[in-house]
């Protein structure tokens, strides 16, 4: 899939839809974009949407934004916990499951490291 135009692009080809000066398969041809691509950006003005890129589709991520707060607490507490202990107080603390290895690179997202134990 390619990469959103940017709001740069997009503004210029809404400028160009403002001042009606050229149709719409013309202002395509100008901006080496799609005639629907122009007639999206036409019609999110018109319904006073943002043109800006929407957010691309993707999984509900398993552990909230607003628990990661625990994690820095428990890492913090003791920096040699399992990524299995974190998921099994994850579990305890809010009554949502995950693998330990989504722990673990919730962990490493946070930017903790875990040296392995010998």
């Amino acid at each position: 899939m390619p990469a959103p135009l940017s709001l740069d692009l997009r503004q210029r080809i809404l400028d160009a839809l403002l001042r009606g000066d050229t149709s719409i398969r013309a202002i395509a041809l100008r901006f080496a974009v799609s005639h629907d691509t122009v007639e999206r950006i036409k019609r999110r003005h018109e319904l006073q949407e943002p043109i800006t890129p929407r957010s691309a589709p993707g999984a509900t991520p398993r552990i909230l934004e607003e628990h990661h707060a625990l994690f820095h607490l428990w890492i913090a507490h003791d920096p040699t916990t399992s990524q299995g202990e974190l998921a099994a107080r994850y579990a305890e603390a809010t009554g949502r499951t995950v693998s330990a290895r989504t722990a673990g690179r919730l962990r490493t997202k946070l930017g903790y490291t875990l040296k392995k134990r010998r």
